[in-house]
């Protein structure tokens, strides 16, 4: 019950039905908290999986405080329960990321961006774009400009290597971006 109870959230946040989500996120975590979840595999599994949906809520919410606490929760009981080398564990370094770039903590955000891309190779994951550029708008955001563009640039070659029109649009906005700024 659990499980579907979590899917029907996740769905709701894919809705944008904020609201609806969050009650569905906040009854699954109650329920196995209620349960003592640390002594159930299954249950403190399930608990990590919600607290990262719970996490990309809260970034959608903007309550970065509460998506790094929640993303970080999650990382914890994922690396108990998972072999770290999975695009899961990417995904999860990459919702650090966002969650610590929002808050400003610049250096945290580029070292789990870092980890992912590094967890990448250990996977042989080809296409890693989104990284590159999230790291490059990380750089920007700091106004380190030529490492933004480097990584940028990386993204964009990779993406198109592997035809991944989401990420070379998201390259080529980057690279716009720099280029307006550095016109200043």
């Amino acid at each position: 019950m659990l499980h579907i109870s979590s899917k029907v959230a996740h769905i709701a946040y894919l809705n944008n039905d904020m609201d609806k989500a969050m009650l569905g996120f906040d009854f699954v975590l109650e329920k196995i908290q209620s349960r003592d979840y640390l002594k159930e595999e299954n249950y403190h599994e399930l608990y990590g999986i919600v607290k990262n949906l719970i996490g990309q809520a809260f970034i959608a919410l903007k309550r970065f405080p509460e998506a790094k606490a929640a993303f970080l929760e999650a990382q914890t009981i994922y690396t108990k329960y998972k072999d770290e080398k999975t695009d899961d564990g990417m995904i999860l370094l990459n919702n650090l990321s966002c969650a610590y770039a929002e808050l400003k903590e610049y250096s945290s955000a580029q070292d789990y961006l870092k980890q992912a891309i590094d967890l990448a190779k250990k996977i042989d994951l080809d296409d890693v774009s989104p990284y590159h550029i999230n790291l490059g708008m990380l750089f920007f955001k700091q106004k380190l400009f030529e490492k933004a563009k480097a990584s940028c640039s990386q993204g964009w070659k990779i993406a198109k290597q592997h035809e991944n029109k989401e990420a070379t649009d998201a390259a080529n906005r980057c690279l716009e971006e720099l280029k307006n700024a550095m016109a200043k």
